[in-house]
């Protein structure tokens, strides 16, 4: 459905969506479910069909997707001087040999 902003939204995200890239005077194609929040709240007007849309993904809207440019993510805290696992440190587990048995649940090969 295509719809016509007419002022900004007063949420900058609804359910992961966001809001924010949406301006007032610009006309956009969008879902039904989206539409209808924007109607429903004001904050657009169904737009004429003959006039182009501009084209807006949806991973421009999915908050996922944005990060701040300054962010680095760290597997641990700084300062941290604790070990990083224990998995290397322990010595490997043997396992015993898979005994076959038949359909009656006994051993095969012993009696």
């Amino acid at each position: 459905m295509r719809i016509k902003i007419v002022r900004m939204p007063t949420q900058s995200m609804v359910d992961g969506i966001r809001l924010d890239g949406f301006h007032p005077g610009s006309s956009y194609e969008v879902g039904t479910t989206l539409a209808a929040l924007f109607l429903a709240e004001g904050w657009a007007v169904p737009a004429e069909q003959d006039k182009p849309a501009l084209p807006m993904s949806m991973a421009e809207l999915e908050a996922e997707m944005i990060e701040p440019h300054n962010v680095v993510r760290e597997a641990f805290p700084p300062g941290y001087e604790g070990r990083a696992s224990n998995a290397g440190d322990q010595p490997r587990r043997r396992r015993g040999q898979r005994k076959e048995v038949d359909l009656k649940g006994k051993v095969k090969g012993k009696r």
